[in-house]
Order: structure tokens, then sequence, then C-alpha cells
């Protein structure tokens, strides 16, 4: 098996991936709901 470090810093890359994935999701909703509010 590798080293802990390795494995530490995988799951830190893979949770950053995640974040950035969910703040491209919420700014798109986002720009969505200012859409709807403009329409209406």
């Amino acid at each position: 098996m590798r080293e802990p470090e390795q494995l530490i810093i995988f799951l830190d890359g893979f949770a950053f991936l995640i974040l950035i994935g969910l703040f491209i999701l919420l700014f798109k909703s986002n720009k969505w709901f200012k859409r709807n509010k403009k329409t209406s």
C-alpha cells in the first residue's frame, strides 16, 4: 500500500474538485433565477 500522505492529498484534491463543481452549479442556478426574475 502507498503512503497515507498521498491518500490524504488525493482526497483533498477530490474534495476540492467537488467544491468547485458545486460552486459552478450554484452560479448557473443563480443566473437562471436572475433570468426568470427579469422575464416575469
